[in-house]
């Protein structure tokens, strides 16, 4: 596998990308922030109840319906700013607001592709391997969503054709697993920093939030996830942007092309 087309050289590719594209990641972010917190309040819930959470099924029920309807919108947010950095890999202009205007039939087929990853995800969830998989193939849905087309099935055949090289997935996944921990212990350390300086500094009493500030509460973990998932979530995609137009390349030979282009161009 060439240095080009290296899990380390998408995370660069991604991190330059993603430095261009402020207002599009904070699309993503807003897009995503409400049902990140509810999902997080959702988990925490069913932590503290326990085998109590059956008495309070209505309720749960019904915040769980509200976690779903707003993850909606989460996948708009996913697919504009996956066309933005689509663009951004191809041409150092910024993208055009045009880009903003889903297509029809492309956010459909990602809709689809979404949908029934995100069923089997949490169907398969307490196999933990397969869960980890699906993560990923969530990830490339976004990814490989615009050129996806009508259909119900034709979204998940493109998804298949988007996986190319699985050792570079591979790659790719442990570069960010690393990422995930390194991030949430400087999520921890800033807040635990912050809780800090406002006793110490400006004199507040924090003794009541230092028992919410803490590793022991369910809530307070899952919110640090959240702000992890949130801080890596641009780069994550970017990233598989990167690799799916890399496996595009590849099958259509463009990639030969930019190559023997890159050669003549060198003096």
């Amino acid at each position: 596998m060439s240095r080009t087309e290296g899990a380390l050289r998408l995370v660069d590719d991604a991190a330059e990308v993603v430095g261009r594209l402020g207002p599009w990641t904070a699309l993503l972010w807003i897009t995503a922030l409400p049902s990140r917190l509810l999902f997080a309040y959702l988990a925490s819930q069913l932590i503290l109840l326990g085998s109590g959470a059956t008495t309070r099924a209505d309720w749960l029920r019904r915040l769980a319906y509200g976690t779903l309807i707003a993850w909606l919108p989460s996948l708009y947010g996913r697919y504009a700013f996956v066309r933005a950095c689509r663009h951004a890999l191809q041409s150092e202009r910024p993208p055009p607001r045009a880009l903003l205007r889903p297509v029809a039939a492309e956010i459909a087929g990602y809709l689809v592709a979404a949908l029934a990853i995100e069923t089997l995800f949490w169907m398969l969830f307490l196999t933990v391997a397969i869960p980890i998989a699906l993560a990923v193939a969530a990830g490339l849905a976004a990814a490989a969503s615009p050129p996806a087309g009508p259909g119900l099935l034709e979204p998940l055949r493109e998804l298949g054709r988007s996986i190319g090289p699985s050792l570079r997935l591979v790659r790719l996944l442990l570069l960010f697993a690393f990422a995930v921990l390194f991030a949430a212990v400087n999520v921890h350390l800033l807040v635990q920093a912050a809780s800090w300086l406002a006793s110490g500094v400006a004199g507040l009493d924090t003794a009541r939030w230092n028992a919410v500030l803490a590793l022991h509460n369910p809530l307070y973990d899952l919110l640090v996830l959240c702000a992890v998932a949130m801080l890596l979530e641009p780069f994550w995609l970017a990233a598989l942007t990167d690799h799916v137009e890399l496996t595009r390349a590849r099958s259509s030979g463009d990639d030969l092309r930019r190559w023997f282009a890159e050669l003549r161009s060198r003096p």
